[in-house]
């Protein structure tokens, strides 16, 4: 029998092994080894093809992702960047930039809210690591760092998927998981969910291969990305399970790994426990940051990139769509500080155009990423002298550029157009009227005009000193009367009231908020004529703008500047005592100030409730490590009690006490105590020059400057602290040299203040009557001569009113 039938054929052409010739080969062979060469030709190694399906379909849904997103940002609205970086992400950017908070976070009333300390950690953790690779910013780090989990996520599920069903099978799964299932959009998002998909999948593709401990120290990463790793686990003790149950034997590897797999979640759940003094702390902020709108919770966070009055979720601001003051957000560490928590934030102007060069306006504009202010004040802060605004007249006629800013209607003279004097009008003696500068909300369309009949031919050629001045002073008239309703509108809870409702009448609003319809129909006729509520003749409507509601509502927190006019109308009540202390020396006692705990009061609850805990304590170094660990502290001058109350809260280790001469006072910081269960915190009645026993710590707020005997309280202080101890201060931002405070942003508040409270309550007693604006300087040189040899200040970004002072001796 011939060979070739006899012998097998080797797979290649052998000169020792001769092919059979074609006459052997049917048709159907000719074609299927034809087909086998070009199959040979073509096709790619195993490994580049699974790379190759791997990179399309990553690329692609990406690309699928960015477009409709793209597709579905309309108009004007926050843009792509914006919708990666929203909700989660900027938390998560916060961290990597920031690292966690130190404590609790309570909203302005005392709510527990959720804070950033819910996310688990290793997100956040490469994303810093990413950042210092690429020197690029937090929101952009984490979007790397998500497009690399997400390549990672694909290649692992397709890994797993081959090895179980095969390349077909595995290429549908990546597609689906990529692409395709309900949520995948978010994993090109600033999320952690591609991260914890990679980390699981390869966990389970290790288990599969039985490396055991590899496929533990996975899971453990999984762990310490999402909560719900949980399941991971349980897949990986479940493998290990079968795999020992087929074996008939324990194998202490894969024990080891599932013992290992199961240490992720547990180990950042007692982490947060340690770092805030109790075991259930992580699942007490996850419940608060769960919370229906109108308390805390999720809903209420705006995105990364925009915080602005349109943007969605809002922030703690009724209605919520416009700025977030006690949300859980940690504060932006600055150059100089940390950043008190916002989204809108008070951003100081010295060129309004509605405003004289010498006048300072505040508005409420939007921040950036992290809530930080625009403007941090020099020390001296000079004061610009911009060139005069072109005014808009609506059907007036302005006057030509590069002259002062003035309106004038058509058909009319220009002191008719400014003065509108009716037929009865008189003229004041000598028959000359007197020369006026109208801005503002007071002159027609919102301009500046001017008036003088006498310079009337020469257009504003004539324009005088006197005349700008005329003008600031109706400013200052203006500025007063907005200020007192302002006050009227937080006390009686009109901006509230507006904030949440649509554009309404006076009748609806009154009735919205329990008031007289005629008062609240004359104080929104004075509030829309100010600009701070929108008016629509047509159905007589008011509303209240989400801008301005960032900036005058409750739920603003910190931002709530509607809370400062308050005092106008404090200092207004006292204005013939302090007139008559002009006269005769002495000053007006503290008991003549009934309202003033109780403004004091509400005032220290806005700042301390979002910063006092994560943004001001550890401004001192070492401070909250060792209130965290267990210190004695006190806070002299404590007023209400309220910051050793936020303390007590945050720090449960540590025992704080209250000191403050006043009985109302203390009697309220006791009620508050009793009613949050606290028993850290206590308080006492006394001077503050006799401070009782040692502490390691101890605070001022806003105090020193107006006591009768500073020095001595001071040098207590100092007599009061232990080796190492620290004292913290906190006190008004400004110079003792006054050329160095023309142009502070709340430069003529501070100066009233001491003249109306401060300075006067202290000389009443005869004491050294510092006053509010005694200044760095000073307070450095008393704080030496107290024995504090070692003195930092700090400034907190975005708050140009306050400085704290960090002393300690040797």
């Amino acid at each position: 029998m011939p060979t070739s039938l006899t012998t097998a054929r080797p797979p290649h052409p052998d000169p020792d092994h001769p092919q059979p010739s074609p006459r052997h080969r049917t048709p159907r062979a000719e074609k299927l080894t034809a087909r086998q060469g070009r199959s040979r030709r073509w096709s790619a190694p195993p490994a580049a093809r699974a790379a190759l399906r791997i990179g399309a379909v990553h690329t692609g849904s990406v690309l699928a992702h960015l477009v409709v997103l793209a597709v579905l940002d309309p108009p004007g609205g926050p843009g792509l960047r914006e919708r990666l970086l929203s909700w989660d992400a900027r938390h998560f950017a916060a961290i990597a930039t920031d690292g966690y908070p130190t404590g609790f976070t309570y909203t302005a009333d005392g709510t527990l809210t959720g804070n950033e300390l819910a996310f688990f950690p290793l997100y956040p953790l490469a994303t810093a690591a990413v950042r210092a690779a690429t020197g690029t910013d937090a929101g952009t780090a984490a979007l790397l760092t998500a497009h690399l989990a997400l390549a990672a996520a694909t290649a692992a599920l397709y890994a797993l998927l081959a090895r179980l069903h095969g390349e077909r099978t595995a290429l549908i799964g990546i597609v689906l998981f990529a692409g395709a299932q309900p949520l995948a959009v978010v994993l090109v998002m600033g999320y952690s969910e591609a991260l914890f998909t990679a980390l699981a999948a390869a966990s389970l593709l290790a288990a599969h291969r039985r490396a055991w401990l590899t496929a533990g120290a996975l899971a453990s990463l999984a762990g310490l990305t999402r909560p719900v790793a949980v399941a991971a686990t349980l897949a990986l003790a479940t493998a290990a399970a079968l795999h020992m149950l087929r074996a008939r034997r324990l194998e202490p590897r894969a024990l080891a790994g599932v013992v290992l797999g199961c240490a992720g979640t547990p180990a950042y759940l007692l982490w947060v426990g340690h770092r805030l003094g109790r075991a259930d702390a992580w699942f007490l902020i996850q419940e608060a940051a769960g919370a229906p709108t109108g308390t805390t919770g999720r809903d209420s966070r705006t995105s990364w990139a925009t915080r602005s009055s349109g943007s969605t979720g809002g922030c703690r601001s009724a209605p919520r769509s416009s700025c977030c003051c006690c949300s859980p957000r940690r504060p932006r560490r600055g150059a100089a500080g940390r950043g008190l928590p916002c989204s809108c934030t008070a951003r100081w102007s010295r060129s309004s155009p509605s405003a004289s060069p010498t006048t300072t306006t505040a508005s409420c504009a939007s921040s950036s990423p992290r809530c930080s202010s625009s403007y941090r004040p020099p020390a001296p802060w000079p004061v610009p002298a911009p060139a005069p605004p072109r005014p808009s007249c609506p059907g007036w006629s302005s006057s030509a550029a590069g002259t002062a800013p003035t309106c004038s209607r058509p058909g009319r003279t220009r002191s008719e157009a400014v003065h509108r004097r009716g037929p009865h009008a008189r003229s004041p003696p000598g028959g000359r009227l007197p020369t006026v500068v109208v801005r503002g909300p007071t002159a027609r369309g919102g301009a500046m005009a001017t008036a003088d009949p006498q310079h009337a031919a020469s257009g504003t050629a004539g324009q005088t000193a006197q005349e700008e001045f005329s003008g600031k002073v109706v400013d200052v008239l203006n500025a007063a009367s907005v200020a007192l309703f302002t006050s009227i509108g937080h006390r009686t809870g009109l901006f509230d009231t507006l904030a949440g409702l649509p554009p309404s009448t006076s009748g609806e609003i009154a009735e919205a908020a329990g008031l007289d319809e005629r008062y609240v129909r004359e104080w929104l006729g004075g509030m829309a004529v100010s600009g701070f509520v929108t008016y629509a003749p047509d159905g007589a409507r008011y509303s209240l703008p989400a801008a301005h509601a960032a900036c005058l509502t409750r739920a603003a927190g910190p931002d709530n500047l509607a809370t400062l006019m308050q005092y106008v109308g404090l200092m207004g009540g006292v204005e013939d005592r302090v007139v008559e202390a002009f006269r005769h020396g002495g000053g007006v006692p503290y008991s003549a100030y009934p309202r003033f705990q109780e403004l004091q009061g509400e005032e220290n609850a806005r700042v301390f409730d979002a910063a006092l805990v994560d943004t001001i304590l550890p401004l001192a170094p070492g401070v909250t490590d060792r209130m965290r660990e267990g210190a004695d502290v006190l806070d002299v001058g404590t007023g209400q009690g309220h910051a050793p109350v936020v303390m007590a809260r945050a720090f449960p280790r540590s025992r704080f006490r209250g000191l403050d001469q006043s009985e109302e006072g203390i009697a309220a910081g006791r009620a508050e105590a009793e009613q949050l269960g606290l028993d850290n915190v206590g308080f006492t009645v006394g001077d503050s020059t006799e401070i009782p026993g040692t502490y390691d710590i101890v605070t001022a707020f806003d105090v020193i400057h107006d006591l009768a005997r500073p020095a001595e309280t001071l040098t207590a202080i100092a007599a009061a602290l232990r080796p190492g101890g620290v004292f913290l201060m906190g006190d008004i931002a400004a110079s003792s040299n006054l050329e160095d405070n023309i142009g502070h942003p709340f430069g003529p508040a501070l100066y009233g203040f001491s003249v109306f409270y401060c300075m006067t309550t202290s000389l009443s007693t005869g004491g050294a009557g510092l006053g509010t604006v005694w200044g760095e300087q000073t307070a450095r040189r008393m704080l030496a001569e107290a024995g504090f040899t070692r003195v930092e200040t700090h400034s907190v970004e975005g708050d140009p009113l306050n400085l704290y002072y960090a002393a300690a001796k040797d």
